[in-house]
């Protein structure tokens, strides 16, 4: 609906409902909210109003150009271009791209990818939702953390890791695998997740080797060297479900 002030309004086009009972023991979405304060169209330029990201009180000059199909056989989205604007953070997406398909309960990702100056993120291959195989792909060639660190209003997080992770098999046994890479320091990860368990399991060992976290983190005095040797075996996503067992070795 549109205001007397010609703006648009779309409280009324999505009015909230309270969830039953029912969906509510589901515990399903996000473990964490985004408060969208205001939405702003004008002239075809879209504007987002944010209080849940410290470093961002608006997203400016959004454009997107999607394609796609949504029926009762799937999801079919093309994403061919978004850019965007995140102040007073002065984040800027230059370019996304790529496809995301749900189809006979599995989620794919063709070449998916997100782009600011400094940080490159892709994403491929299919994430099982209900049986079927995994084999999905993360890369962060590299992830600015000086970028991130604005988002959030932390001026203590700079520098860059890389990140490539993996997950392939059965989604009763998705064998994980990832690096982490953050100046000279190196992290390793193997492990396997059950996401058909309710809630899922997952197993994993995580190596660190000469890592130093100033590299990351700049705060007076702060420096290491770590060796360090994680292992966890647990269930659960979100804190009222965790259960595990952890041990450090440094």
């Amino acid at each position: 609906t549109e205001t007397p002030e010609e703006g648009l309004n779309i409280r009324h086009a999505l009015r909230s409902t309270t969830p039953s009972k029912a969906e509510r023991d589901e515990k399903t979405g996000l473990p964490f909210a985004v408060t969208v304060d205001r939405i702003t169209l004008d002239g075809g330029r879209l504007a987002l109003q944010l209080a849940s990201i410290a470093g961002v009180r608006s997203v400016q000059d959004i454009s997107l150009l999607l394609r796609g199909r949504i029926d009762r056989q799937g999801v079919i989205l093309e994403l061919q271009q978004l850019n965007a604007l995140a102040q007073p953070a002065d984040v800027r997406i230059e370019s996304a791209s790529g496809g995301f398909f749900m189809h006979s309960g599995t989620m794919r990702f063709e070449e998916l990818s997100l782009h600011t100056a400094s940080t490159h993120i892709t994403l491929d291959g299919a994430l099982p939702v209900q049986g079927d195989l995994a084999d999905l792909s993360l890369a962060l060639r590299p992830l600015n953390v000086s970028e991130v660190g604005r988002l959030l209003a932390d001026e203590t997080l700079h520098g860059d890791v890389r990140l490539y992770l993996s997950g392939v098999g059965p989604s009763e046994a998705i064998e994980v695998s990832g690096r982490l890479e953050a100046g000279s320091g190196r992290m390793q990860l193997q492990g396997f997740v059950n996401a058909v368990a309710r809630p899922p399991r997952y197993r994993a060992e995580l190596g660190a080797t000469a890592l130093d976290i100033a590299a990351v983190i700049a705060r007076p005095g702060l420096r290491s060297d770590l060796n360090v040797g994680v292992s966890l075996e647990g269930k659960g996503l979100v804190p009222d479900e965790f259960q595990g067992v952890l041990r450090l070795d440094i």
